[in-house]
């Protein structure tokens, strides 16, 4: 039963890091983009190269992202602490239903 676990996991894992990476570059370039234009119509580019623009706007960019997986980190410690009364609780009833 334990070989089926790791097998589980080691799924998990995989699947999640396929999804969360496009997730994480997607909410990067969504917000550099949105940093430009609001950059621009702003009137805070004035004197600045274009380079500078999007230097600026792609820190803005990773900045957001860290920001994004900080939360999902965070809200998934908080689901963490849950885990083990839910397990309990099961095995309660699984014992109660044999008897």
């Amino acid at each position: 039963m334990s070989a089926h676990g790791s097998a589980i996991w080691n799924t998990i894992r995989q699947v999640a890091g396929a999804a969360g990476t496009p997730l994480l570059v997607t909410v990067m370039a969504t917000s550099s983009d949105k940093h430009v234009q609001d950059l621009i119509t702003g009137g805070e580019v004035s004197g600045l190269s274009e380079q500078a623009i999007k230097l600026t706007a792609s820190i803005h960019g990773i900045n957001v992202a860290y920001f994004v997986i900080i939360l999902v980190g965070v809200a998934s410690l908080l689901l963490s602490f849950f885990i083990n009364i839910a397990s309990k609780e099961v095995k309660l009833k699984v014992k109660i239903e044999q008897v």
